[in-house]
This record gives C-alpha cells, sequence and structure tokens, in this order.
C-alpha cells in the first residue's frame, strides 16, 4: 500500500487550521467592532469579506489535508476547487 501524500505533516495541518481559524476570530472581532466605520466606506465591506475569506479557505485546507488515506490527486483538486469558490 502506498503513503499518504500528506502522512507526516498531520502536526503541521493542526497547527496551520489552528492559527488560522485564531486569526480569523480576531478579524471578526476587528470586523464587528468598527462596522459602522467599515459600513461608510463602499470599498472597505469587499476588503472585510476577501480577509475572512482567505482565512477561512486556510482552515478548509488544513481541513482537507487531514483526511486520512486520501489520494493526492484528490486533495488537489479539493484544494483547487476551494481556491477558486474563494477566489470568486
Amino acid at each position: 500500500m502506498e503513503a499518504s501524500l500528506t502522512a507526516g505533516w498531520g502536526d503541521f495541518y493542526v497547527a496551520i487550521g489552528g492559527a488560522g481559524a485564531a486569526l480569523a476570530g480576531l478579524v471578526m472581532v476587528g470586523i464587528s467592532v468598527s462596522l459602522t466605520e467599515i459600513l461608510a466606506d463602499h470599498s472597505l465591506p469587499a476588503r472585510a469579506a476577501a480577509a475572512i475569506g482567505s482565512l477561512i479557505l486556510v482552515v478548509v485546507v488544513a481541513g482537507v489535508g487531514l483526511i486520512p488515506g486520501e489520494p493526492a490527486p484528490t486533495l488537489g483538486i479539493e484544494i483547487l476547487v476551494g481556491t477558486l469558490l474563494a477566489t470568486v
């Protein structure tokens, strides 16, 4: 049986997922504290959404990387689809 592509990377994915989730939470708190100022400017809501979306993408990719026994092509497709969805 072939070893998984992500074998040995579990701790790294857990650390990155935790850091991304913590940063996403901090950004959400920062946005909620200054929501009226953000909504007053027409360009800031899109920037806030992009910041949250990119951090959530980090958490999702870390979670996908922790799926045990997943083939490398499937992992690559899942990461690509997630990145394309976050880009849109």
